[in-house]
């Protein structure tokens, strides 16, 4: 049974053009508490998640991280090479082959003013800048409703345009919030708005002798109740409760 390397590589970094048979490269991206550096180590839900489907698919896998958008390239030019987690969207949907559904994430919008926090439906935010994180999907969600929306680099950069006043809402996955509150004065009430499907997305052309194991491991962690089981620690971990 291999075991998953996580190689924290710079994105200039040259490779062999051939991925060595029955290996999938999966490329990630720092995105706490999905994915977090630990040490020489990763750690995190999804990185979680994935060793459990080694283990029990017997698949060879190898994590390389990468900027976001770097990641995503290399998944869009390299069979056997995929990025994790990306929203699996209809625009999406033919550009790669999945292995889903990693997680699925509910989004909500904070304001720092709690009683507008609260008020249902987006028409209450008409006229107010909210920031978003680069592939959450949730600014193309948004701007579908007219909403001026400002995209930020990661979910932790968005929060600290909220807290400077650069904008007035802020949109996020509700684990990502509870983690950042424990370090950042973030509001505590949110307004549940999105939910979107968080995926593994592979090259259309990967060997699909490797993505079936793995979406078989996958179907069968979630009707074990296990993956519920791991997504519960997590949100125990964070208090996660924002009021949602």
């Amino acid at each position: 049974m291999g075991m998953i390397r996580a190689a924290l590589l710079a994105s200039c970094l040259v490779w062999p053009a051939l991925t060595p048979a029955k290996q999938l490269v999966l490329h990630g991206y720092l995105n706490p508490p999905y994915v977090m550096q630990q040490d020489y180590s990763l750690g995190g839900l999804w990185i979680d998640i994935i060793n459990h489907l080694q283990s029990d698919s017997e698949v060879e896998l190898t994590i390389e991280m990468h900027p976001l958008r770097r990641a995503y390239k290399l998944a869009q030019t390299k069979p056997n090479h995929c990025v994790f987690a990306i929203e699996r969207s209809q625009s999406r949907e033919a550009q790669f082959t999945w292995v889903s559904p990693l997680s699925i994430s509910r989004y909500a919008l904070f304001n720092a003013d709690t009683e507008q926090a609260t008020q249902p439906g987006l028409s209450a935010l008409q006229g107010q800048q909210i920031s978003a994180h680069f592939g959450s999907g949730v600014a193309e969600y948004l701007r579908s409703f007219d909403m001026d929306v400002v995209v930020a680099k990661t979910p932790e950069q968005g929060a600290k345009l909220l807290l400077r006043e650069r904008v007035q809402v802020w949109a996020s996955d509700v684990l990502t919030a509870a983690y950042l509150r424990q370090q950042l004065p973030l509001p505590q009430n949110g307004v549940e708005f999105f939910s979107s499907v968080r995926s593994i997305a592979c090259h259309p052309e990967t060997d699909k002798a490797l993505l079936q194991p793995l979406q078989q491991s996958l179907d069968a962690f979630y009707q074990s109740g296990g993956l519920a089981k791991l997504l519960q620690r997590y949100e125990q971990q964070y208090q996660l409760s924002m009021g949602l």
